[in-house]
């Protein structure tokens, strides 16, 4: 895991390229409560940003300042 609660972090990789380079604060676990879920992809975190961030699942494309992230792929430790 590269993340943990309470840490800040850098994208460094994303399937939306316009998230890469956006810091997040790691805020939690991804729960069956969020409206926005990704799936399969290991650990994922609900993170919040002072940019928008974006996701694209199916056909749809959704953008907030807060969703989920997967910790292997997307993020990287920063500071806490």
């Amino acid at each position: 895991m590269k993340c943990k609660l309470g840490d800040l972090a850098l994208v460094i990789d994303a399937v939306n390229p316009e998230n890469i380079g956006r810091i997040v604060s790691v805020v939690r676990l991804q729960n069956n409560e969020d409206e926005l879920k990704i799936q399969d992809l290991g650990i994922i975190w609900h993170v919040k940003s002072f940019d928008k961030l974006f996701w694209s699942i199916g056909n749809a494309m959704y953008e907030a300042c807060s969703g989920p992230v997967p910790d292997n792929f997307y993020i990287q430790f920063v500071a806490n």
